[in-house]
């Protein structure tokens, strides 16, 4: 290690290290030793020698300390503050580096923080979905994880996140499209890397949200899939004396999502007013473990008038439950659900779906919907209105 400033050499690398050559002074002619003189940013003027920076280019008129590395490629050194924070910047070229080094003085003398010249989207999208998991569900995280590391990280993980342009989101979306993703979750996928390049500009580490200059595909608006009110008929009729018969009635007359349904507790009804109250809704956590959650909003939590079709359904589905639990005995659950699994635990919305509802149907041989997190109750055309309970209804997407 030697300096670079003046002719005469500085007696330690370590004054090197803390100080800098442009903050040391030598005293008077005597010999005396050099005074450490500090300041507050400042360009390192030394060069290592060996294999990691290679042999030192000549420096130009103010550019700090740019070397020209054995590879070919230039960097440099930068270190900022009193706390010596060191930043290595790299380019192809001389002016690149040079560029970098000006840009890097300027943010910190702005008082901004200094980006590291190798942070890689990957890397600031995992730091970024860590900060994102206490405020996120943990169904809402997973799919945002889920579409960083499946879908965007191996197409733009490795690029610099101060290099990425919106030519890379533009080429990451039209492979996931030819992968064989709908528009829609590509679609998905540009609003996640959107929320979190916004963040990145709020933190600074980027000057734009390059999002902002590219156009996800446009999600295709489908008809959604109805049963009209005689299949309405065709289903209840098909599921009366069934596991299903409860629920369906209930999502028909009320509208309410599945996962309220699915959280629903006896104590929350009352059959003689017939009213029932919505105070949460059932998620899988983090952990795996179905739970009962806060709704989404507070006008989730809610007051719900029953049809007579939705007290008679439930007079006769909990009498059903009762002789099931005494069966079973202790193997039973006493947590209170209205509509739980075999076992009175809580019921998996997937078996629900996947395990009654769609089985049902290919039965009764009506056609597929969903059995949604919204539903659709809609009066319908004079000629296909089902009366139930005073309601004129159509089941669309359940809940």
């Amino acid at each position: 290690m030697r300096c670079l400033q003046g002719s005469n050499p500085c007696p330690s690398a370590k004054s090197l290290l803390k100080y800098g050559v442009c903050g040391s002074r030598r005293t008077g002619t005597d010999g005396g030793g050099w005074v450490p003189k500090p300041v507050d940013t400042f360009v390192d003027t030394f060069a290592v020698e060996g294999p990691h920076c290679g042999a030192m280019g000549r420096r130009g008129a103010g550019e700090g300390s740019i070397f020209q590395r054995a590879d070919g490629r230039w960097c440099a050194y930068i270190t900022l503050g009193m706390g010596g924070e060191r930043h290595h910047l790299y380019g192809r070229t001389r002016a690149d580096v040079q560029r970098k080094l000006a840009d890097a003085r300027r943010t910190h003398d702005d008082g901004l923080p200094v980006v590291p010249d190798r942070k890689t989207v990957a890397e600031f999208l995992t730091e970024w979905l860590e900060g994102q998991r206490s405020r996120l569900r943990p169904g809402t995280w997973k799919r945002y994880e889920e579409y960083v590391r499946i879908h965007a990280v191996p197409s733009i993980g490795r690029v610099k996140l101060v290099a990425l342009g919106p030519q890379h989101l533009s080429r990451l979306y039209g492979e996931r499209i030819e992968a064989g993703l709908s528009p829609a979750t590509v679609h998905h996928i540009h609003a996640v890397l959107h929320k979190a390049l916004s963040q990145a500009v709020r933190w600074n580490l980027v000057q734009r949200n390059v999002a902002d200059l590219v156009d996800s595909p446009r999600a295709e608006r489908r008809e959604m899939a109805v049963l009209t009110g005689e299949q309405v008929r065709t289903l209840l009729d098909g599921a009366a004396g069934g596991p299903l018969e409860g629920i369906l009635t209930v999502a028909v007359t009320t509208g309410m999502r599945k996962g309220e349904l699915l959280a629903l507790r006896w104590a929350e009804i009352d059959l003689d007013r017939a009213t029932l109250r919505v105070t949460g809704t059932m998620r899988r956590g983090a952990d795996g473990q179905l739970a009962v959650t806060q709704p989404k909003t507070h006008r989730s939590r809610r007051l719900v008038e029953l049809s007579p079709i939705a007290v008679s359904a439930l007079r006769r589905h909990h009498p059903k439950q009762s002789a099931m639990q005494l069966l079973l005995g202790p193997e039973w659950n006493q947590g209170g659900y209205v509509f739980p699994s075999s076992l009175g635990l809580p019921q998996d919305g997937s078996h629900l779906l996947y395990g009654l509802f769609h089985p049902l149907l290919g039965k009764l041989k009506l056609p597929v919907v969903r059995f949604h997190d919204y539903a659709d109750l809609r009066v319908m055309p004079t000629s296909e209105r089902f009366p139930m309970g005073g309601h004129e209804i159509v089941l669309g997407e359940l809940a």
